[in-house]
Parts: C-alpha cells; sequence; structure tokens
C-alpha cells in the first residue's frame, strides 16, 4: 500500500505529502496534533474496533474531528439471488477478525470514545455485470482461501466449486450486486477546559 501511494502521490506531485507506516492502535504519531483523522474501510478488518478508534480520538486536536467510514453488510446482496452467494458471505462472517456489520456501529464506538456532536450517514450502491465490484465477494474469499481451509470450514474442492458457480452467475447481464452499506460517522473531540471549541 505504501509504494501504491508514492506512485499515487508522484503522478500527481503531491510532494507535500507524507507516509507513515504504523499499526492502527498504535501509529507512534503525537498526540492532539491533527484537525482531521479519518479513516475508511479499516475496522472491519478488526476484532478491536474501539481501541483503533481511541487512537484516532488521541491523535485529534481538541475541537478537532474524527471521521470514519465502513461497510454494514445488511445490503450485500446480488438479484437473482444464488446460493453460492449466501454461502460465501456466510463463510466470511464466520472469520472472527472480520466485522461485516461494523457499519452501524460507528457512531456508538465514537461516542463510546468521547467525541461530541456525532452524526452519521449511509451509502449503497449498484453495480452491473461489467463493474469490478460485481464479483468483489468472490475476490475477498479469495484471498482469506488458505484461512477458511485452515479453520476447516471448507475444503478446497466446494469453495472452488462455488466461486465457479457464482462467478457464473455474476457475469450474467440479469443479475446485479447491491455493495455493502457504505456508513459514515463523524464527531469533535471535546476542547479542553478553558479553550473554546474550534471544531469543523
Amino acid at each position: 500500500m505504501l509504494e501504491w501511494a508514492r506512485a499515487s502521490l508522484n503522478a500527481r506531485g503531491l510532494a507535500h505529502v507524507r507516509l507513515v507506516e504504523g499499526t492502527g492502535q498504535a501509529t507512534g504519531l503525537p498526540s492532539s496534533n491533527f484537525d482531521v483523522v479519518h479513516g475508511r474501510l479499516v475496522l472491519v478488518h478488526t476484532s478491536q474496533p474501539a481501541d483503533i478508534v481511541a487512537e484516532m480520538v488521541r491523535l485529534a486536536r481538541p475541537g478537532g474531528s474524527v471521521c470514519v467510514q465502513d461497510v454494514d453488510c445488511m445490503s450485500w446482496l446480488c438479484e437473482p439471488e444464488h446460493p453460492a452467494w449466501s454461502e460465501l458471505v456466510s463463510l466470511l462472517s464466520r472469520i472472527t477478525s472480520i466485522d461485516l456489520l461494523v457499519g452501524r456501529k460507528l457512531p456508538a464506538l465514537l461516542r463510546q470514545a468521547g467525541l461530541e456532536e456525532v452524526g452519521c450517514d449511509a451509502h449503497a450502491y449498484v453495480w452491473d455485470h461489467t463493474h469490478p465490484y460485481q464479483t468483489l465477494l468472490i475476490d475477498l474469499v479469495g484471498i482469506v482461501r488458505e484461512h477458511l481451509m485452515s479453520l476447516g470450514m471448507i475444503t478446497a474442492e466446494r469453495l472452488d466449486r462455488l466461486t465457479e458457480e457464482l462467478a457464473e452467475h455474476l457475469d450474467h447481464p440479469d443479475t446485479f450486486v447491491i455493495h455493502p452499506l457504505l456508513m459514515q460517522a463523524w464527531g469533535r473531540k471535546p476542547s479542553e477546559p478553558g479553550e473554546a471549541g474550534t471544531g469543523p
């Protein structure tokens, strides 16, 4: 990701951006130093989202904003329905390090971290058979393929059969996919005592 980011920044001539490698729970960056702290599609990949939100709040200056965007897979479906779709989504949902419903939890996570003026919004998109996101489920299952089999959740033969059947179904012109609901939430870090709020 850092290599991709460097290439992207160079292509855009954005020499003032600094890239830093760290963990979501302990970035190593200075406290109370940023006007805006933003994370997108991060919390879905952890079983401890509150730890990452706490780190984001630590980084924001008093009066600054913390903003998160993540998925809630309540809307993730294909039409017409297909049994392979349901089974593969179920497999993903059983991996404990992935929370496919974290999107709906974002406002509560921000409030519990001490933020004020918390707000939220949601968006969903529809893809047809020509769009790369039409096969996002198959791509994600491919990424965690070895993990699924190491847990004994499915055999290689069945996983291959399911993905082949679903790929054929998704490639049909009449099949469309509703993307997971994209939830956005934001809040303001309280100003320190005696300091006027200057948040956006």
